[in-house]
């Protein structure tokens, strides 16, 4: 497919990666970025069709969710990924192997129209569940909880 891989940060398995691509991937379908500047991890966002997560978790699913991209995933277990589901919103691998990740990944470039429809999904679950109004809800009633053991 007309597709190519873009990292960003500089973690410590970069050179690793770097070493892998040169030898197993065509030249120039993987870009490596560096570090993103701080304010500057949005706008990748808007350059990207898909967000691949394997094994990590992190804010940036939930960013890519809340702009409508398609999500890739393992099926991990941090709170930033509670709101994936399987074929709803995410293409989310088997289990934590390449293999089953890679599956997952040609699925999503197999199905272009279910994949965007997908990311259309992953937004409408962010602003349900995990919008501006439903985290203050969540902020004022841990602060009205905590008030009211307090004063017990």
């Amino acid at each position: 497919p007309e597709a190519f891989f873009l990292i960003a940060g500089n973690g410590p398995d970069k050179l690793r990666l770097e070493e892998l691509a040169a030898d197993l991937v065509a030249e120039g379908c993987v870009h490596f970025m560096g570090k993103v500047s701080n304010g500057k991890e949005g706008a990748i966002l808007h350059i990207i069709d898909a967000y691949l997560s394997f094994s990590q978790g992190g804010l940036g699913i939930l960013e890519a969710m809340a702009c409508s991209r398609t999500i890739i995933s393992t099926p991990e277990h941090f709170p930033e990924t509670e709101l994936l589901e399987a074929d709803y919103n995410c293409f989310l691998s088997t289990d934590f192997s390449v293999t089953s990740f890679s599956h997952a990944m040609n699925k999503a470039l197999n199905n272009r129209q279910q994949a965007l429809e997908m990311g259309r999904n992953a937004s409408a679950t962010v602003k349900e569940k995990a919008g501006t109004s439903v985290m203050v809800k969540a902020f004022v009633d841990a602060i009205n909880y905590t008030f009211n053991k307090i004063k017990q």
